[in-house]
């Protein structure tokens, strides 16, 4: 279907409940969920992630609300795992390709964390400011 994109203008900013473009314009809400975009680069999946990306931007969609790292729990079903360091390595690419497609992205910097706390593995703080 033809929609009328607004694309990406800039960083958000917050103006009291909502978010607006850097010229003070009401940004239009419009995210999907699409936790496994960054584990599709990982995977080597980048022409697939390219296709998804068109179709949300084709449906309408502003923005995609990704995970920045997933780790497996043992004895619990997981999406998928992704380790925090190719996350982090990732997500450059990731941002360039959704921003192709006028796409904003909300990155979750933590997901699934417990078992990687428990085994004293993973530095949160690090892969935070990363």
């Amino acid at each position: 279907r033809d929609v009328t994109r607004p694309g990406v203008r800039g960083r958000l900013r917050a103006q009291g409940r909502t978010l607006v473009y850097p010229d003070g314009t009401r940004f239009p809400w419009r995210f999907v969920s699409f936790f496994g975009g960054i584990a599709m680069l990982d995977q080597g999946r980048e022409a697939e992630l390219n296709e998804k990306l068109a179709w949300f931007a084709s449906q309408g969609v502003t923005g995609v609300r990704t995970f920045a790292m997933m780790d497996a729990a043992p004895g619990i079903g997981t999406m998928f795992v992704l380790r925090p360091e190719n996350g982090r390595a990732h997500l450059g690419r990731y941002l360039e390709m959704a921003r192709s497609h006028g796409l904003y992205v909300e990155i979750v910097a933590l997901a699934n964390t417990r078992w990687m706390v428990d085994n004293e593995r993973f530095d949160m703080a690090h892969h935070v400011r990363e």
